[in-house]
């Protein structure tokens, strides 16, 4: 894994806990694949978003999709239903930690 791959699985692996670890992380110009390992899950889940740019707004970022989903049936509904919910956009505190990944995806 590259600088900005180690950065994203860190930061899922902080949030899932005992839950699972990250098997892989893929980062693309504007696309992002995560393999995880999840407790309770026979095989990896995969998850994926294409078209994602960012976009500075004040001292936030806002970060912006096209289409995201998963390998495992419900959570992809769940996926799919939440960002239709915030119009496909995300708005996260920037911070130096994200330069390796505003690197790599397109300014939008």
């Amino acid at each position: 894994m590259n600088p900005a791959e180690a950065a994203v699985a860190r930061a899922i692996e902080g949030r899932l806990g005992d839950a699972g670890k990250v098997a892989s992380v893929a980062l693309g110009r504007g696309s992002a694949r995560v393999t995880l390992e999840l407790r309770g899950q026979p095989v990896p889940v995969e998850l994926h978003a294409e078209g994602l740019a960012w976009r500075p707004d004040g001292d936030h970022l806002v970060l912006s999709w096209e289409d995201a989903g998963s390998s495992l049936e419900w959570a992809d509904i769940l996926i799919r239903e939440a960002g239709r919910r915030c119009d496909r956009q995300a708005r996260i505190p920037d911070s130096l930690r994200l330069a390796p990944l505003k690197l790599l995806l397109p300014r939008g």
